[in-house]
Order: C-alpha cells, then structure tokens, then sequence
C-alpha cells in the first residue's frame, strides 16, 4: 500500500539509478491493463460509497500510449478483461437503482399523509407528533426550572445556602435539557443530512436517480441538483456507462465489417472458381484442337501458355501438370 503511494506520488522509477533508462514494459504484470485501455475504476472510486479499494499496480500515461501505438494493439484481450470488469460494475448499479426504487414504492405512500402547519409549512403526521412531544417535555421541564427556583428562593430565605445552591444547578440541568429539546426541534425543521431522512420529515417526494442510484429530492434546488451530478461518485457510474456503449457500438461496427468482408470473399472465390472452370474449358477445347491438327508439342506448349495467360494471369498458377496423350507417346505440360 504505501509503495503503490509512492509511486503513485514519486512515479515508479523513484528506486531507480541516476540514468537509469530501464521503464517498464505494458505487458508487465505490475501494469494496471485496464488504464491501458481506458482508466482504472479503482481510481474512479477513490473516496467515495462506493470505493474498490486503492490499486497498486502502475498507471502511466506513456504506457498506455506505447502498448496503444504497438502492433499487438486490442490482440492481448485488454479490452475484453476492462469491459467485463465495468460491466458487472454497470450491473450492480442496476440492481441498486431497481432496490431503491422498490424500496421508494413502499416508503413514498406513507410519507405522503401531510398536513398544512398554521405558518403554511407542509408537515407529516410524525412531525406532527414529534412536536406535540416535544412541546409537552418543554412545558414540563419549564414547571420543574420554576419550582427549582422557588425551592431554591426559600431555601435561601431560611438560611440553607448549600441546598439553595443545590436547587439552582437542578434547574440548570432542567434548563438545558430544555435548551437541547428546543435545538432538536429546530434541526427537524430544517435540511437534514441524509436525503431520505429529509425526505420524510418534510413529506416531500424522492426519486432514484438512474445514474448512480442515490436518492434525490424531486424539485430539489438546483444547486442541490447540480452537486449531485458534479459529484465523483456520479460521474464515474456516468463515464462507465457512455464506455460500456462506446465499446459496444465499435464491436457492433467491427462484426458488420467483417461480415461485409466475409461475403465479399465469398462472392470473389466464386467468382475466381466460375473463370478457373471456364479457363479448364477453353484450354481443354483448344488441346483437342492442337492434336487434331498435329501441333507440334513446342508450339501447342506457347500458345496453350498464351492462351491460358489471356484468360487470367492467376488460374495459371492453378495447374501443376497436365497431360496430353498421342498415339505413340505421353507428354507432360509443366505449367506456372
């Protein structure tokens, strides 16, 4: 962990002599592959809720353009690892987002139940009841200061001054409960820290949002907004997700590209066989021919080379040999 930190910080080399030229190469095992491609979301994830852990293999930007400029560029099976890697990261993100919406449909409902407070404010049937509560601990916490203090007062008035001050730091202590049930009744009224606590305190509706899947408010400020997707953890579920079709769409192009090619080399082998039969046919026509004519074997030898290099230069290639047969004897063509 602390050399991953400090070769992250001092770069790999740090132990390395004074000109020292030996860098590491891509195919090393120390070299995180999946920044070779792309990025690391181990990085990406870096101090947030949803942290991987910190990775400690190397990443270098000069690497990745090296092994991207090399001939066994998207041949090592990088790419493949990387896309599976932020796939099941996509696919947990899924299943996050469909939970909390499930999880919404049974808890939305019930925080709907609102009323109108007398200054405008919509609240709940739980703040509702968590005013009256608190309300009635106030007004008897407010009769106990009082009676502490008139306690207090006359035992001061007979003399009793030790009491007295005991009196007085028992009303204190009911003071400042009061004061402490006051100052959580004006948290309650305001923005809580957690999203879905703020939520159902003020009744207000919530949403998933289908990136990341947290919960935010519907209607929310857009600062508010703006943050959330600004955040880290947002935008690298974001990022995961535009190169999970970026590299899908190039596959999808490269498998229709080489099926184009593939029926292109179809259609060109069977053209070249349709001429190769046709070049066998018009040079088996013209040898019967030449021995009807009695051609010398010289001559027939010239113009059935001719003959077969006008047709198609490349179906000469073809023939290994052929023979030809007279009446008295057998000769052999060698022919490309």
């Amino acid at each position: 962990m602390m050399a991953a930190m400090l070769n992250e910080l001092m770069g790999p080399k740090r132990n390395a002599d004074f000109g020292d030229t030996n860098e590491p190469d891509f195919d090393e095992p120390d070299v995180c592959k999946h920044f070779l491609v792309a990025f690391c979301p181990n990085e990406m994830f870096r101090n947030t809720k949803a942290d991987l852990g910190y990775c400690s293999k190397i990443h270098d930007p000069a690497l990745r353009t090296k092994y991207r400029q090399s001939s066994r560029f998207e041949k090592l099976g990088y790419e493949e690892d990387f896309l599976n890697k932020i796939r099941r990261l996509d696919d947990e993100v899924r299943r996050k987002i469909e939970k909390n919406e499930r999880r919404l449909a049974v808890t939305q409902p019930l925080a709907s139940v609102a009323t109108t407070s007398e200054d405008g404010e919509v609240e709940s049937d739980a703040q509702r009841r968590q005013k009256e509560l608190v309300a009635e601990q106030q007004s008897s916490l407010s009769a106990k200061i009082s009676e502490c203090m008139d306690k207090a007062e006359k035992l001061g008035a007979q003399g009793k001054v030790d009491e007295a001050k005991e009196a007085v730091r028992q009303a204190e202590k009911f003071k400042q409960e009061r004061t402490a049930l006051e100052r959580l009744l004006t948290q309650s009224s305001t923005p809580a820290n957690h999203i879905e606590d703020l939520a159902n305190q003020l009744s207000k509706p919530m949403e998933v949002c289908q990136v990341c899947g947290c919960f935010m408010l519907v209607n929310d400020v857009q600062q508010r907004i703006d943050d959330h997707y600004a955040g880290k953890q947002h935008m690298a579920y974001a990022k995961i997700r535009a190169t999970i079709e970026e590299m899908d769409k190039k596959r999808e192009e490269k498998r229709k590209k080489a099926l184009i090619e593939g029926k292109c080399a179809a259609r060109l082998k069977e053209h070249l066989n349709a001429k190769r039969t046709f070049s066998l046919n018009t040079a088996s026509g013209f040898l019967f021919f030449s021995f009807c004519f009695q051609m010398s074997v010289d001559r027939r030898i010239q113009k059935f080379t001719s003959l077969l290099m006008s047709l198609s230069p490349s179906v000469s290639s073809s023939f290994l040999m052929f023979p030809i047969k007279t009446a008295h004897t057998t000769n052999f063509l060698l022919l490309g």
